[in-house]
């Protein structure tokens, strides 16, 4: 129609003839493009249940979504959980099995780590035994003696994940299967009875350092405190006790409470515990000492509050042995270390 109406201007100027052109070429493209449009339409299958189904699933989603306040992703992962959840109930025997059978296996493998536990601790605990007791004699407890009972934990009824022995099942633990308990008996004649029961807090204090000065570098307590370690014993065997002490903190920190002024005078740092009362309260108080202090703090263990000359002098005195004592301690500490440096080298 238009390409008509052009024609009759089209005498009038030629540049119609170009737009005429044109025009007729777009009415080709049209019906081209139109035909081709038809053709997918034709070729198009529309299911319309395919349609409502995903209609459907899609309104399942959007309920799901808001029900519990999921995202879609996290409903998906959700599923797969469930339907996991779902197999391994199909599958329960199954699984109870496989999971039976693993704890069988690693028990069967705790166990031989276990019998070389027990093997090695009863091995040491005879040589733990014997220097213990040689210390605490030097300590004061001459008479004491300590030993260490290892025993076997047997199951009060069978399992089938016990583990068989000729003495019965055993019951296995973090620590394996024996249950170890030190006991102690302070006076000759006298029965032995477990530390923890029978012993003085003093008696505990000089049996925890002699185990612990057996076991110097063998564990990893960085601390150690000794409360009253001193009850019951003076000079001599004070002496030794503060010298046992003093060799076990090259390797530690000590703190140490006493009232003697032998083990107070070994100390590298000395603090002083006073007691106050202010406006009807009883306040406790911790105060570090200077050398001239410390001093003083020794020589009232001698002679009490009131310091005399010769207990000053006393203390001094104690002091500067024991400073000698330690710098002995360092001489041997720092030949010991270049020895066994030695050693490696040549190795």
């Amino acid at each position: 129609m238009a390409v008509k109406e052009l024609r009759k201007v089209a005498a009038y100027d030629n540049v119609f003839e170009k737009i005429i052109e044109e025009l007729m070429n777009c009415e080709v493209l049209v019906k081209e493009s139109s035909s081709t449009l038809l053709t997918y339409r034709d070729s198009m299958d529309f299911d319309g249940s395919r349609i409502n189904e995903v209609r459907e699933r899609l309104s399942s989603i959007t309920h799901l979504t808001k029900k519990y306040r999921m995202t879609s992703d996290e409903l998906i992962d959700k599923g797969i959980e469930l339907e996991k959840e779902l197999n391994l109930a199909d599958n329960f025997d199954f699984e109870t099995d496989k999971l039976l059978n693993r704890v069988r296996v690693q028990r069967a493998e705790t166990f031989e780590i276990a019998v070389k536990l027990d093997k090695a601790r009863k091995k040491s605990a005879k040589d733990l035994e014997k220097k213990v007791n040689e210390i605490l004699s030097a300590t004061g407890l001459e008479s004491a003696e300590m030993k260490v009972e290892i025993c076997v934990n047997d199951t009060e009824e069978s399992s089938e994940f016990a583990s068989d022995r000729k003495q019965g099942n055993v019951r296995l633990g973090p620590n394996g299967f024996n249950n170890v308990e030190f006991f102690i008996k302070i006076n000759k004649g006298s029965e032995f009875a477990p530390l923890r029961k029978s012993a003085s807090g003093g008696e505990i204090s000089r049996v925890m350092l002699a185990i612990k000065t057996v076991l110097a570098g063998k564990d990893d307590v960085g601390i150690l405190v000794f409360d009253e370690i001193d009850a019951g014993i003076s000079g001599r065997v004070a002496q030794k006790v503060g010298r046992i002490m003093k060799k076990l903190s090259e390797s530690r920190q000590i703190i140490c409470i006493t009232h003697l002024p032998q083990i107070a005078a070994l100390s590298d740092t000395h603090f002083r515990v006073s007691k106050s009362e202010s406006s009807g309260e009883t306040y406790a108080c911790i105060n570090i000492l200077t050398e001239e202090e410390k001093i003083t703090e020794v020589a009232k263990l001698i002679s009490g509050e009131i310091v005399t000359e010769s207990a000053n002098k006393s203390a001094k005195e104690l002091i500067l042995a024991h400073k000698k004592i330690s710098m002995q301690f360092h001489c041997r500490a720092a030949t010991s270390l270049h020895e066994d440096q030695l050693k490696e080298e040549q190795i």
